[in-house]
C-alpha cells in the first residue's frame, strides 16, 4: 500500500492489541490474520505535506486552547493568522468567525480553524457564509475525512469538549488531508455549493440540479 508501512500486533483484532509507537498523524486499519494471534494493520501517513496559510479565531470559551493550536501550526511549519480573541473577556462568536472566514474567502488562507465552547456556534456561523465549507471536528477520523469527502475548508473545535491533546491529533489529521479527486466526492461537493444560489440568488430550490 503505498505511503504506509506494515506492522504486526502480537494480539487478535478487535479483542485486543499491543500498543504501538506511531506517530499521532496516523490511522490504524486492521487487517485480519487467518489465525488468532497476529493481525497486520497499515500505518496510513499524512496526505499533505505542503505548508499553508492558516486563519485561527475564537471566542471567550475558546482562548484557553487557542495558543496551543497556533503554536502547534507554526511549528508543522505554516503561516498562521491570529484573528483574536486575545484574553478571555466575553465576546461574540460571529464577530470571530466573520474575521477568520474572511481571509478564506480573500484567498489570504487556504483553510482556517475556529475555537469556541462547543464548535457547534462557530459552524453554524461559518456556513453561512459564501465558499465556506465548515465542521465541528471532536473525532480524528472526522479531523481527515471532513476534507477528503467534502473539501471542509473551516475546522470547528469545541474547547470545552476536547482537550489540548486530542485537539492536537486533530488538527494535523484535519491539515494534513487533501481532498479527493473522486468523481462522487467532487460531484456532491458541486451541488452542495450550488445551495448557496438559494441565499445569493434567490433560485428556487427546484432550479437546482436533480441528484
Amino acid at each position: 500500500m503505498p505511503g504506509s508501512r506494515k506492522i504486526d500486533c502480537k494480539s487478535s483484532w478487535p479483542t485486543g492489541q499491543d500498543d504501538t509507537d506511531v506517530p499521532h498523524t496516523t490511522s490504524i486499519v486492521p487487517r485480519p490474520a487467518t489465525n488468532h494471534r497476529v493481525t497486520t494493520v497499515f500505518i496510513r501517513y499524512p496526505h499533505k505535506a505542503t505548508t499553508m496559510k492558516i486563519s485561527i479565531g475564537g471566542d471567550h470559551a475558546g482562548f484557553p486552547l487557542k495558543a496551543a493550536i497556533i503554536d502547534l501550526c507554526r511549528d508543522l511549519g505554516h503561516t498562521v493568522t491570529d484573528r483574536g480573541c486575545h484574553d478571555e473577556t466575553p465576546v461574540d462568536f460571529p464577530d470571530i468567525t466573520r474575521l477568520v472566514c474572511a481571509d478564506v474567502q480573500a484567498g489570504n488562507a487556504e483553510r482556517a480553524i475556529l475555537i469556541c465552547g462547543t464548535g457547534v456556534g462557530a459552524s453554524i456561523a461559518a456556513n453561512k457564509i459564501h465558499g465556506i465549507r465548515a465542521s465541528i471536528v471532536h473525532d480524528f477520523h472526522i479531523a481527515h475525512q471532513c476534507v477528503e469527502h467534502d473539501d471542509v475548508n473551516v475546522m470547528c473545535l469545541g474547547a470545552k469538549i476536547v482537550g489540548a491533546w486530542l485537539a492536537a491529533d486533530l488538527v494535523r489529521g484535519f491539515l494534513a488531508a487533501t481532498f479527493s479527486t473522486d468523481e462522487d466526492c467532487r460531484r456532491r461537493v458541486a451541488k452542495l455549493m450550488a445551495f448557496e444560489h438559494l441565499r445569493d440568488d434567490a433560485v428556487p430550490a427546484a432550479a437546482i440540479p436533480a441528484p
